[in-house]
Order: C-alpha cells, then sequence, then structure tokens
C-alpha cells in the first residue's frame, strides 16, 4: 500500500513540473512591480543618455551616405545603388547594408526633415528598445535579477550610447539581432505574456517538451530494477550550468 502512495506521489509531483505552473510561494507581486519601476526607470536612463547632445555633432561621412540613401526615392532604396557624382560624372556603386534602416530613414526625413537629430534619432529608439529586450532575455533565462542587471548595463553601456549617436544602422542590427534570440526562445516554450514570465528553463533546452524515454526504475542500491514505464528525462547542457540559473524565481 505504502509503493503505491509513493508512486502516485511521485507522478503528481512530475506532472506538477511539467505543468509549467510555477508554486504560489514563488509568486510575489511586491516584486514584481518594483521590477518594472526599477525597469522603467533605467528606459529613462537610456533615453536621457541618448537624447543629450544627440544633434550637437555634424554629420560624418558614413552618415552622409545614410542621409544619401534616405534621399532616394523607393525603388532606388531598394537597389542598393550609390550614385556618386561631382557634376560631371557619374559612379554607380552597390551598398554592402541592407535597405531596411534606409527605408525607415527615408520616412523620417520626410517627417522630421534633414537636421542631425533627425537622422539620429532612429538610432537613439532601437538603443533604447534594447533595453526592455534585454530584461526579457535575462528573466527567460534566469530569473527577474539577472533581467535587471543586463537591462542596467544596457543603458549605462558607453557602447551602446556611442552608436545612438550615429546615423547608422549599428543599433538596429543589436536590436533585431536579440529580438530574433528572444523569439526562438518564447518558440520553443511559448507562454502568452509580453514580458515573462517565460518557461524557457535551462536545463530542457537539451530534450523536447513532454520527451519520455523507456528504462528502469530503482528504489535504492543492489536492488533488481523494476519497469514502471517511461521516465522523463532532463538534460541540462554544461554551458547554462552557472549557479545562478538553477531555477526562475
Amino acid at each position: 500500500m505504502s509503493d503505491v502512495l509513493e508512486s502516485s506521489a511521485d507522478r503528481t509531483t512530475n506532472r506538477s513540473e511539467g505543468s509549467g505552473v510555477p508554486p504560489a510561494s514563488s509568486l510575489h507581486p511586491g516584486r514584481e512591480w518594483l521590477s518594472y519601476a526599477l525597469l522603467l526607470l533605467f528606459i529613462a536612463l537610456a533615453f536621457a543618455r541618448g537624447i543629450y547632445g544627440l544633434g550637437s555633432q555634424s554629420l560624418w561621412w558614413d552618415e552622409s551616405l545614410s542621409l544619401q540613401r534616405a534621399s532616394y526615392d523607393l525603388p532606388l532604396i531598394l537597389s542598393n545603388e550609390i550614385v556618386l557624382t561631382d557634376t560631371t560624372r557619374q559612379l554607380i556603386t552597390f551598398d554592402n547594408h541592407p535597405p531596411l534602416y534606409f527605408l525607415l530613414l527615408h520616412f523620417m526625413v520626410k517627417l522630421a526633415g534633414q537636421t542631425e537629430f533627425a537622422l539620429r534619432f532612429p538610432s537613439l529608439a532601437f538603443s533604447v528598445l534594447t533595453v526592455p529586450l534585454l530584461y526579457a532575455l535575462g528573466k527567460c533565462l534566469c530569473d527577474r535579477r539577472v533581467g535587471l542587471l543586463a537591462a542596467l548595463f544596457g543603458a549605462i553601456s558607453p557602447l551602446y550610447l556611442w552608436y545612438s549617436h550615429e546615423a547608422r544602422m549599428y543599433t538596429m542590427l543589436t536590436f533585431l539581432g536579440l529580438l530574433s534570440f528572444y523569439t526562438l526562445l518564447r518558440m520553443l516554450r511559448p507562454e502568452p505574456s509580453v514580458l515573462g514570465p517565460c518557461t524557457c528553463r535551462p536545463w530542457s533546452f537539451g530534450t523536447c517538451p513532454g520527451r519520455q524515454v523507456q528504462g528502469p526504475r530503482t528504489k535504492g542500491p543492489g536492488q533488481v530494477p523494476e519497469d514502471q514505464g517511461p521516465v522523463e528525462v532532463k538534460v541540462r547542457p554544461p554551458y547554462l550550468s552557472h549557479p545562478r540559473c538553477p531555477r526562475r524565481r
């Protein structure tokens, strides 16, 4: 009878662990609101650092190429051609960068003009949007504290500040790269929420969701194994074995 009770308790525990529903003791609404308040503070800090002196410097060579491509019509932007001229002859060359950023800059120029501030504002916007995305990634992979730390590093990063003051596509590339990685994580472990909680546990990347294998179970050393049906196996790869990421909080 005791064996039957133990086996049923084990099945109940495994079912609750595999359901992805956190226990009631891990839900702290006060901490959630504090995390979101700190995140808003980091976003405001990144925006304030970036907006200061955004249009104070004149355009340099690469930024002038961005302005030139943004001033073309849409078919010429999509062709990736750059027409260089000295009023006597023309030289057509091809840009290696994809046209998405220049399409956005094209409409930004039409709305706000060709000032240095208007040309660099999209770079600042992508740099600021990277901060909550870093929080979402850190929370998805580890916990809220790791997400807040990643967002803080993104808000005070001198590298992000430098490239947010350039009318180039580098901050957009960073944002889209992080967004694609985050989207991949959410596809692996989907959950209907915006910034979390995310159920992509670090130890679940070695197996598919719900994957089971046949194997024997033993009650102790020296005993004969008994086949009790499928056993769920969780594999934790070594690159995600940091002691700070054993479970989400």
